[in-house]
């Protein structure tokens, strides 16, 4: 079993990665940072965004996302966005803080972007057997994962993506700090 072989606060992160990617079916990767405390959200699209596009595109999601802190009354660290675009298909990568992040901006962006790309966004089949009562659990799962997160701190990197109906966490090599040069 897991939390018998990793320590508390890499568990604290496994779970925050698998809760978000099993709620969250429009989240293609999630990839924690803990060395800055950051969380980054990545979204696949089954079409090549021109520029423009893209350009807008992150405009837009951190406009909404910071429209949404405005109401809440509550100042991100770290509210950014990129995208990446390959030959047919495009990639947003939302950094968050994990100090403010929460489920319900999430959902905004998770719900923005369905609405705005539909089809276009790559989403894994939601299960046939699927409840209400799965949801409001799997929300509160997404909760109690972001609250831990922000009270152990953990200190390895990790990377979890889907590969058909499973969700698989890695370990993160940390990047080896460059030597100064000599004069």
């Amino acid at each position: 079993m897991i939390a018998q072989r990793m320590q508390t606060e890499t568990n604290d992160a496994v779970n925050l990665i698998v809760s978000l990617l099993v709620r969250y079916p429009e989240i293609s990767s999630v990839h924690s940072n803990p060395a800055d405390e950051t969380i980054r959200l990545t979204f696949a699209f089954s079409v090549a965004f021109a520029k423009d596009e893209a350009r807008h595109l992150v405009d837009e999601v951190v406009e909404h996302a910071g429209a949404y802190h405005h109401v809440a009354g509550s100042a991100p660290l770290v509210l950014g966005a990129d995208c990446e675009v390959d030959q047919g298909a495009s990639f947003l990568h939302v950094d968050r803080d994990l100090k403010s992040i929460t489920k319900d901006e999430i959902s905004l962006v998770v719900e923005l972007l369905t609405q705005r790309f539909g089809a276009q966004l790559v989403s894994n089949p939601v299960p046939e057997e699927s409840s209400e009562e799965d949801v409001s659990a799997q929300e509160e799962m997404v909760n109690v994962a972001i609250d831990s997160m922000r009270e152990g701190g953990s200190q390895k990197s990790l990377v979890g993506f889907r590969e058909e109906r499973r969700v698989l966490i890695y370990f993160k090599k940390a990047a080896k700090k460059k030597k100064a040069a000599k004069k």
